[in-house]
């Protein structure tokens, strides 16, 4: 074979089936098979740059599947990351991240990390008015990147809300939020936000809607084989409900 081939592997050869060449890439990128990436990439990018903004939609098919989500974000900017710092082309990681003036869905993450500074100083008004600019931007906005940041945006001004003394305003974002969260299959914002409603609906002094909530945790942490805390949060919704004692 020689000694370039013993090191490094037979050259790969073009494949001409747009669906196989993104499976070969994907294969090799989560394989963390980098040299193996690069063959292929080298040997096929007329097609990559081709076919590679159709690549960059998350199939329907995994879309309520966060570790398949992640799995393919990752395989993408894996080839990305080998035409920019291998090919000397740029242009894949370009369409990936972009700029914040081209680039959507980082306005709304720097927006957010804007916010997250304004509720940690203290600033609530300063930061419902960002996120609530991010809502109405949103609108207009589909994929993996608004059934992420949509959630964060309702949890953090629901924080904005309650902290402010206005815990029933914070009832309708933290009620979006865990629905967005449920469609997605979001555990850790599900947990996240019944925890939150059990909290808000306790503070109002609402003893029944606040035991609902707990009862929909322990049944939640039932499906995630979490029986301890599950029996904990049973317990919680059976004192919410016979009344606590006052403070």
């Amino acid at each position: 074979m020689g000694l370039f081939g013993s090191l490094f592997g037979k050259a790969e050869k073009p494949i001409d089936d747009p669906e196989r060449l993104r499976e070969e890439l994907f294969s090799a990128a989560g394989a963390g098979d980098s040299r193996r990436l690069e063959r292929i990439a080298k040997a096929n990018q007329p097609a990559i740059l081709e076919h590679f903004p159709i690549w960059r939609k998350v199939p329907d098919a995994i879309r309520s599947d966060q570790s398949a989500i992640q799995g393919y974000v990752h395989a993408l900017l894996a080839i990305a990351q080998t035409f920019a710092e291998r090919l000397g082309r740029p242009e894949l990681m370009a369409a990936l991240t972009g700029t914040p003036e081209s680039n959507s869905l980082l306005r709304w993450q720097d927006t957010l990390r804007q916010s997250r500074e304004h509720i940690n100083a203290l600033r609530y008004p300063e930061a419902r008015a960002l996120l609530t600019d991010a809502l109405i931007d949103s609108r207009t906005m589909s994929g993996t990147g608004v059934d992420r940041y949509l959630p964060i945006t309702h949890g953090y001004l629901a924080e904005c809300y309650f902290n402010a003394g206005a815990a029933e305003q914070a009832l309708p974002h933290l009620e979006q939020a865990l629905a967005l969260c449920e469609k997605v299959s979001d555990f850790e914002g599900i947990a996240a936000y019944l925890g939150s409603l059990f909290e808000a609906h306790r503070y109002l002094g609402r003893s029944a809607e606040a035991a609902g909530f707990a009862d929909r945790m322990a049944a939640f942490l039932d499906t995630q084989k979490n029986a301890r805390d599950s029996a904990r949060w049973r317990t919680r919704a059976r004192i919410v409900r016979t009344g606590e004692p006052l403070n």
